[in-house]
């Protein structure tokens, strides 16, 4: 299955993890509220998608490279930072996780990403 980018869709009050450059800090009645579908930012087509409590990763078709967007506390979009939004740390649009591997499958828990690693 692949999901084009343009197809990557959802509604909710926005952190961020909606990935289309918006963000309402969860509060309802923001710009950031979708009541209706939105596409994520950037053009990427995934494989496939996880989502934690604040935060979003898919699977790039074709590369297996990993890329994440949403609430940063604790480093789980894996881009080496940690903070909010005040730090910078919290990405409204896709990052590519560091260290250039490709993986076959990512798993996000509330807080945290896994992958496993293809190879």
């Amino acid at each position: 299955m692949q999901v084009d980018a343009s197809g990557v869709t959802t509604w909710t009050p926005s952190d961020g993890q909606l990935g289309d450059g918006t963000t309402g800090n969860g509060n309802w009645g923001t710009a950031a509220d979708k009541a209706v579908p939105v596409a994520v930012s950037g053009g990427k087509a995934f494989a496939s998608l996880t989502a934690g409590y604040y935060h979003t990763c898919g699977l790039e078709v074709g590369t297996g490279k990993a890329w994440c967007w949403g609430s940063n506390w604790n480093g789980e979009l894996g881009d080496g930072t940690t903070g909010n939004g005040a730090t910078g740390a919290e990405k409204l649009t896709p990052v590519a996780v560091l260290g250039g591997k490709a993986y076959a499958s990512l798993t996000a828990g509330g807080s945290h990403t896994c992958g496993v690693e293809v190879g």
